[in-house]
């Protein structure tokens, strides 16, 4: 079993941190390739490659949009445990649906169009979680760049993350000239 392990280990790709918790999970296959797989005998089963899911993450000290998605191997190498206990919360066989209910009735209505429904809200990641609600704190790097600690909206304190200036986030700027406003006055 250690062999095994380690093996794993160097075919798999490196995470960029350590894996805060699972959103959700879906099939790399197609279903007609998944049901194809299973169609085929066990013996014939034993020379496929079985099919895999990928899991949308959410990082430990990044906002939610830094999320991201991860093979199934990259999950069963670095954090075999928090996959285990997904899932058995979970049901494998068909990925989660998010319904408006789950999403929240304060959610806007938004085009299938809209590239935040696309990346994010599709997959059960609220809007109040990409809003900041304020800026707490700011800090120079040595290259000259400034990070700001965004606290977020509907999330505790311990979910605040450090964003860099350039971070593509809407009204983040915005957010930043009234953090400095407020910093003058005081």
């Amino acid at each position: 079993m250690y062999y095994i392990t380690i093996l794993l280990f160097l075919q798999c790709e490196p995470l960029p941190g350590k894996v805060e918790k699972i959103v959700t999970w879906r099939w790399v296959e197609t279903k007609e390739q998944r049901e194809e797989f299973w169609s085929k005998s066990a013996e014939e089963r034993k020379l496929l490659p079985k099919p895999q899911r990928e899991y949308f993450v959410h990082w430990v000290g990044f906002s939610y949009w830094h999320c991201t998605w991860i093979s199934e191997l990259q999950m069963e190498v670095f954090h075999p445990n928090m996959l285990r206990a997904y899932f058995k919360k979970m049901d494998m066989e068909e990925p989660p649906k998010y319904e408006e209910e789950e999403l929240g009735r304060r959610r806007k209505k938004l085009t299938e169009a809209d590239p935040l429904e696309e990346k994010f809200y599709r997959y059960g990641i609220r809007p109040e979680w990409l809003q900041i609600h304020r800026i707490i704190d700011h800090r120079h790097l040595r290259d000259g760049t400034t990070e700001y600690y965004v606290k977020w909206r509907d999330l505790p304190y311990d979910k605040a993350s450090w964003e860099h200036e350039e971070q593509e986030i809407p009204e983040f700027k915005k957010q930043i000239e009234m953090y400095h406003v407020s910093c003058a006055e005081d």
